[in-house]
């Protein structure tokens, strides 16, 4: 039956709210086309597919997670799962997440697990950035891509695609969702800009977060503090700086996200030192 994963799921959260296919269409839909969709004759258009699940009381987000159940691993959550154990620090589960995505054909997820694992080659890293740049319409998919491979990009490559997000006034700013994910991908790409010595640049970032009101979250709020305490560290008060960024890391304890503190006490470590700032 042609496409039968979308009309066996409408249909099931159809009949699940006890709504005929004469009620249905009385919101301008003509039961023939609702009847042929479900039976997999033909595929409704999108706006009417749209309609359909507003008077159902579905949202689209909703209903493509409907979806997903029909696949064995659903990229979303393979994408989350790769960011918990991040997190987490549990680097040795990414060699299964890579085996899974590969297994299952996610061939950029792939590569940006990859690339978190330092596995990644340069022919790889060109695909990732070839794919990046042809990208019209993003999701939270490919947002998550590009955070996960952000630190293997070249410095032009981040500063172009953050600077085609702010230059488009880019419709994911419409999205509270979207806008504080762009937010934490854009901090992070402050502190590595920063620390690539792109100062100038990565004060544009900063300066294109608050204008665009994309530390729109207490922890993307944070976030900023500590990218900003960090860019003030090393181009302009270190002391200022310093405090800053030790600010971000108490609010983040107080939010009682223990895996999150470690994470990014590790990056800042890393970077700047901070545990031995701390006790100066």
């Amino acid at each position: 039956m042609v496409y039968k994963k979308y009309v066996q799921t409408f249909q099931q959260i159809r009949k699940q709210f006890g709504i005929s296919l004469a009620e249905l269409s009385t919101i301008g839909i003509q039961k023939s086309t609702l009847s042929n969709f479900e039976r997999g004759k033909s595929m409704m258009t999108f706006d009417k597919v749209i309609l359909s699940l507003q008077y159902l009381g579905v949202s689209l987000e909703d209903f493509e997670n409907f979806l997903n159940r029909y696949n064995s691993i659903d990229p979303l959550y393979l994408l989350d799962s790769v960011e918990e154990v991040i997190i987490s620090n549990q680097s040795e589960k990414l060699p299964e997440l890579l085996r899974v995505s590969e297994q299952e054909g996610y061939k950029f997820i792939s590569l940006a697990i990859k690339s978190v694992l330092g596995e990644v080659s340069s022919q790889e890293t060109e695909e990732i950035v070839d794919y990046l740049y042809r990208i019209d319409v993003w999701s939270y998919k490919e947002l998550c891509i590009f955070y996960l491979v952000i630190e293997s990009l070249k410095s032009s490559d981040i500063i172009y695609l953050l600077r085609n997000f702010f230059k488009n006034n880019h419709d994911l700013f419409n999205s509270k969702k979207y806008q504080s994910y762009v937010g934490q991908l854009s901090c992070n790409a402050v502190v590595i800009l920063s620390d690539r010595c792109f100062k100038d640049e990565a004060k544009e970032i900063l300066d294109n977060i608050k204008g665009n009101d994309l530390a729109n979250t207490m922890f993307v709020k944070t976030l900023l503090i500590g990218a900003e305490g960090y860019w003030t560290f090393l181009f302009s008060n270190k002391e200022k700086g310093r405090e800053e960024m030790i600010k971000a890391l108490n609010i983040i304890r107080l939010i009682d996200l223990k895996e999150v503190t470690h994470y990014y006490e590790k990056k800042y470590e890393k970077i700047i030192h901070i545990q031995v700032l701390m006790h100066n």
